[in-house]
């Protein structure tokens, strides 16, 4: 009885208990220009279009790092992978940094996470705060949605409640369900890339990027234009989840009451600039992600509002933080005035950044509509091979998004005073982000075989 006093107490002292839902969904590997919710001219993602209706789209959402691990940690804490220190396979969420999800659970909400990813599986402090607790590997989408409506169900009825949904589609191997292959075949010809695999890239390629001909398995496919049908199938899949997850939500009564996020938690690359895959560029195809946000009862006179203004997956937990009437901190900031207001005009001179440690140091800050993309340090060598040298850090990248949207031309050497402007912030950021980090403190773990298997399966590592 004593606890339940003084827990009644502390939330009579910090004001009215919190009233608002919050369910923050991922969608993995999801590059915002093939939704057509940014404008993808195949209808890819026909419900997040009518849920924009209700809610605001912010059009240049920059994820916190191509791949997951760092990602998802960077949505529940609030902070960039720098600060939290998750930047390696090896790494893990220290209990030093403060989560979404704790946070939230001292407030009084009652919290779950339900996902698809064979990181989820492993212990890396990525389930610290939650009262449920689902991450596995290779679960279909539709399982996710049956447990998020079995939970739904069976929660606590007497508590607002966080749901934390990772969604695995698109990620590869690019196969949707039955009814969604081809649905986007046969790809349009003004679509088409003219991109393809030689043989030995596709014979080197992690086997889950491998797309097999139909009824011929073994035959590589090696144009790009295949591939890029099957994702954009899974994107399809993945919004009819989401869909379906929104409908239930609303059947229950649940929705008008819930502050709603779907985000991407990185992108995907398909010889946009040379490489498949992700975790190793920082190019928009790796870090621009679609971010949707329903307010509790829609947008009102701003619902179908599209934000220009550069924004950050980090956003995502000032934003809940500041629907829970908690105190926002950290690297993002809270986006109601997206929808309560006018969109603040500092927010134009806002710089956004991202990063991977994925076999190299790389570091991306965009401002207005320029982007900087510069390694921070060398890669490490292997002390006992006399004969390694590690090599020269690749030359900085800079440009100008607005004129060149496909990042072909660098500036660096025309415009060397903004090179110099943004390569400062940069530095900045990486140093306020280290010694961040060294406050909480840096864990990491071993990989078993059973992990590194996943990892390999994935396509994090090589086979």
């Amino acid at each position: 009885m004593l606890p339940l006093l003084l827990t009644l107490a502390c939330r009579t002292q910090a004001g009215p208990a919190p009233t608002t839902n919050i369910v923050v969904i991922t969608w993995e590997t999801t590059r915002a220009d093939h939704t057509s919710l940014h404008g993808h001219p195949l209808r890819t993602t026909p419900g997040l279009e009518l849920l924009a209706t209700e809610g605001v789209s912010f059009q240049r959402n920059i994820s916190a790092a191509p791949w997951t691990l760092p990602s998802v940690s960077s949505i529940l804490t609030g902070r960039l992978p720098t600060g939290h220190g998750v930047r390696e396979f090896e790494d893990v969420l220290v209990e030093g940094v403060d989560t979404l999800p704790e946070r939230l659970q001292k407030a009084g909400y009652h919290t779950a996470m339900i996902g698809s990813n064979s990181i989820f599986e492993a212990d890396r402090g990525l389930e610290q705060g939650f009262d449920h607790y689902f991450g596995q590997g290779d679960v279909p989408g539709e399982e996710l949605a049956e447990r998020m409506r079995t939970w739904l169900d069976e929660r606590p009825q007497d508590q607002p409640f966080f749901l934390y949904l990772h969604l695995f589609e698109p990620h590869c191997p690019y196969d949707p369900p039955n009814r969604y292959q081809g649905v986007f075949e046969p790809w349009p010809a003004a679509l088409a890339t003219g991109r393809a695999w030689s043989q030995e890239r596709w014979d080197q390629a992690f086997g889950c990027f491998r797309l097999p001909a139909p009824g011929r398995p073994g035959q590589p496919v090696l144009s790009v234009d295949p591939y890029l049908s099957a994702y954009d199938a899974e994107l399809h899949y993945a919004d009819h989840l989401t869909s379906l997850l929104v409908e239930r939500l609303r059947t229950r009564g649940l929705l008008e009451q819930t502050l709603l996020v779907v985000v991407g938690d990185h992108g995907e690359e398909f010889l946009d600039h040379g490489d498949h895959g992700h975790g190793r560029h920082l190019y928009e195809e790796s870090v621009h992600v679609p971010l949707l946000i329903r307010p509790p009862g829609g947008a009102g006179s701003a619902a179908g509002r599209k934000v220009q203004a550069l924004t950050s997956s980090v956003d995502v937990t000032a934003t809940a933080l500041a629907a829970a009437g908690l105190p926002v901190d950290g690297d993002g900031r809270d986006l109601s005035p997206a929808w309560t207001g006018s969109v603040p005009s500092a927010w134009e001179q806002r710089a956004v950044y991202s990063g991977t440690d994925h076999e190299a140091h790389l570091r991306s800050v965009h401002r207005g509509s320029h982007k900087l993309i510069a390694e921070v340090a060398k890669v490490a060598v292997d002390p006992t091979d006399p004969g390694q040298v590690a090599p020269p850090l690749r030359p900085p990248e800079l440009y100008d998004l607005s004129s060149d949207p496909d990042e072909r031309t660098n500036l660096a050497t025309s415009q060397p005073a903004l090179l110099a402007e943004l390569k400062a912030l940069l530095l900045a950021q990486e140093e306020a982000g280290r010694a961040q980090a060294a406050q909480s403190g840096r864990a990491r773990r071993a990989l078993d075989a059973e992990t590194e298997e996943a990892l390999k399966r994935l396509g994090y590592l090589e086979e």
